[in-house]
């Protein structure tokens, strides 16, 4: 929905928590189940992640594919730029022959069974660009490459690789330590894991990973 110029500017003036907020009347009054986030009205249509939800993110437009969104941990409109991320993220996933777009998923994944230590979950492809590189080997490696790489990683502030908003990581420094270790524990289940498979116990190497996985991980 596109509001009018005028009706623009007041929204706009407004700030971002009481837009968001208005905007979960709106949606509230179609879904059951509508919760404010950092940047978006997230509408549930059930418990657990293997049930869909939405993001719905108000938007003003900047400029051409530029859009500022609303920020509620710092008050203001953040700049952003979707078809460039978008860009990026294609591009990185053809020079990995088609999987870095399901690693993206695998990552997410773990963070959801951990308790979203990492946050926002973007600041997790955003570290995937710069860590994983090419060529792009198995996935039972990758993860481990990551999670080892990323449990530093989460010290640091990682810019918006589009070069338009704030730093994607906004977390405070306890909860950086924090991501740290829960990523730092992953990552010793992930080399139980392919330790138990490289011995040729594979029934034992998927209970590892479904610790990781849970669910998505069927059994064998």
């Amino acid at each position: 929905m596109i509001a009018s110029e005028g009706a623009q500017v007041q929204l706009r003036q407004s700030g971002p928590r009481a837009i968001l907020d208005k905007l979960t009347l709106v949606l509230g009054g179609k879904y059951d189940s509508v919760v404010v986030d950092r940047m978006a009205c997230t509408v549930n249509f059930g418990s657990g992640d293997e049930i869909v939800s939405f993001d719905v993110v108000p938007a003003f437009e900047r400029a051409t594919d530029e859009f500022e969104i609303p920020d509620t941990n710092t008050g203001t409109w953040i700049a952003t730029n979707p078809k460039r991320h978008h860009e990026m993220s294609t591009k990185k996933n053809k020079e990995c022959d088609g999987r870095f777009v399901p690693f993206v998923k695998m990552a997410k994944a773990i963070n959801r069974e951990l308790g979203e230590p990492v946050k926002p979950s973007f600041l997790i492809e955003v570290m995937a660009q710069d860590l994983v590189k090419e060529p792009f080997g198995r996935y039972q490696d990758e993860v481990r490459w990551f999670l080892a790489s990323a449990s530093e990683g989460v010290e640091t502030s990682w810019p918006d690789p589009a070069g338009l908003g704030p730093d994607v990581n906004t977390m405070s420094p306890s909860e950086r330590s924090k991501a740290g270790t829960a990523l730092n524990d992953a990552l010793s289940v992930a080399e139980r894991a392919i330790r138990l498979e490289d011995d040729g116990q594979e029934r034992a190497a998927v209970e590892e990973w479904r610790r990781l996985f849970s669910w998505r991980m069927p059994r064998p």
